[in-house]
């Protein structure tokens, strides 16, 4: 039995189909018993927990970032960014609630793995709780002057390589500045595109097709991973606008910056110094790690003071 479709019997490069045949497929997986709904992608979204065959919200009270983490890992997306009382009449859960309190140490696997109690006040789909983790597929610029401008990358099985620029254009682009958060996609001459400099590791991606409206080029139609029928020479390069220095500086923290050096880049006539990563992401671990103990501290507060207060 295969473990991947790439191991099954194709004819590659032969087909006589319309996109009318295109096929399609929906997969559950039966060990996860929590989704997260009505984001823009799999690892964002309302969080949801099946229990008793039914898929109930879950109340935000005493919900914290490393309940957060859990649902992350549980998804298998990456690690978690934000989590926050959800949501607008539109978005709010319909269903039921689950009424569990949630306080996980971090480390779970299951979230039903934490330690659970029974809610002491009835919640409302207002206490809805939303979670954000990073999505696992990766893309990138390379060899430009910026994070918006270079030749395109894409992070596969844990290696970064090329995509074929085999049915690329403008849609794709858009997808491409969208997902990485720069501004509008900029023309590039052949002139231009060729100064990249090619890869010289795996082609990835060939024969892209995008709309333009996905946020992901995850969503975008492509030939399997690792099939193309390209060289380096054809590698796809992308330029971005880059709208101001704040945005510029939020890309840098999304890229691979040299470890041991500061780089200093310039856009829209200002010079902005960027702190190699590593030290970046510890700092912001460890002010959420702060605000979460912070919190806490504040939620036990609170609770004993409802306890004096029943009481007396």
């Amino acid at each position: 039995m295969e473990d991947t479709l790439s191991q099954c019997e194709q004819n590659e490069d032969v087909y006589n189909c319309p996109h009318s045949e295109d096929a399609g497929a929906r997969c559950v997986n039966p060990d996860s018993d929590v989704r997260l709904v009505d984001g823009p992608g799999r690892c964002q979204g309302r969080v949801e927990l099946l229990h008793q065959e039914q898929w109930s919200t879950v109340c935000k009270a005493g919900w914290n970032l490393r309940a957060a983490k859990v649902v992350c890992r549980q998804l298998g997306c990456g690690r978690a960014l934000l989590t926050h009382r959800c949501c607008n009449k539109m978005t709010q859960g319909q269903g039921p609630i689950w009424m569990r309190q949630v306080s996980c140490f971090g480390q779970e696997v299951n979230l039903q793995d934490c330690p659970l109690r029974p809610l002491e006040n009835n919640c409302t789909h207002d206490e809805d709780t939303w979670v954000e983790c990073e999505d696992p597929f990766q893309l990138r610029l390379v060899g430009g002057d910026n994070p918006c401008a270079g030749r395109l990358e894409v992070l596969h099985k844990g290696t970064w390589g090329s995509v074929c620029d085999d049915s690329w254009g403008e849609e794709e682009d858009q997808v491409v500045c969208k997902q990485l958060g720069c501004g509008k996609p900029l023309s590039l001459s052949f002139k231009a595109q060729k100064s990249y400099r090619p890869g010289a590791g795996h082609i990835w991606l060939d024969d892209v097709v995008c709309s333009g409206k996905e946020k992901s080029l995850e969503s975008c139609q492509h030939r399997l991973w690792g099939y193309h029928d390209c060289t380096h020479k054809e590698d796809v390069a992308v330029m971005c606008s880059v709208s101001n220095a704040a945005e510029f500086i939020s890309l840098m923290k999304t890229t691979d910056v040299h470890k041991e050096k500061m780089q200093v880049f310039h856009t829209q006539g200002s010079t902005i110094k960027i702190e190699e990563k590593e030290k970046m992401e510890k700092e912001e671990e460890e002010k959420e790690n702060q605000e979460e103990e912070e919190k806490e501290e504040e939620e036990k507060k609170e609770e004993n003071n409802n306890n004096r207060r029943r009481k007396t």
